[in-house]
């Protein structure tokens, strides 16, 4: 068999397989025992929960974003970045049920935090992947794509909001520096 078919294979099983997971994490039930379940005591602490998704979990996808997005599919298979759009997917459905079973009251958006996204990882996750997982997870559903078109709108506005205000602050200090 040619290299490309087998490249072809692996591409469709590895999307099939991201996105039936994506899929379960529409659920919060799934979501409680990816994180608060243990096979060694069969429940884990919130402390417990907390060091696992830090510790297990945002280290294996970390180790994708750092790498460019490649890792489970190289570009020449993954040429239209369907298995790293179904990553960031999956880490904006961790992110969320990180945030909303309160896995860490204290730090919330530390599991995100963790992967330390740069600016246009950071872009594709605000405007594209987290939308997308917020609202499925919201209707328990795939989003239409008029769905995901609003959504993705609104979280672009948003996006666009957060960024602008951070850049007005930071270039109000600096204002002040250079009048001192």
């Amino acid at each position: 068999m040619q290299s490309w078919v087998r490249g072809v294979i692996v591409l469709h099983e590895m999307c099939l397989q991201l996105s039936t997971i994506n899929l379960a994490l529409l659920h919060e039930k799934v979501a409680k025992a990816l994180f608060f379940k243990s096979k060694a005591t069969g429940k884990r602490s919130q402390e417990e929960a907390r060091e696992y998704a830090l510790n297990v979990m945002a280290p294996k996808l970390k180790a994708f974003f750092d790498n460019g997005g490649e890792g489970f599919a190289s570009s020449h298979v993954d040429r239209n970045e369907t298995i790293q759009n179904n990553v960031h997917q999956f880490t904006a459905l961790l992110s969320y049920w990180y945030r909303t079973l309160k896995v860490d009251d204290e730090n919330p958006n530390t599991f995100i935090d963790a992967m330390q996204l740069d600016d246009a990882q950071e872009f594709k996750y605000e405007t594209i992947a987290r939308p997308l997982a917020e609202g499925s997870i919201q209707y328990g559903r795939t989003l239409t794509m008029d769905e995901f078109t609003l959504a993705r709108a609104r979280a672009t506005a948003e996006y666009q909001r957060r960024k602008g205000s951070a850049k007005k602050k930071c270039g109000k200090k600096k204002g002040n520096k250079k009048k001192k």
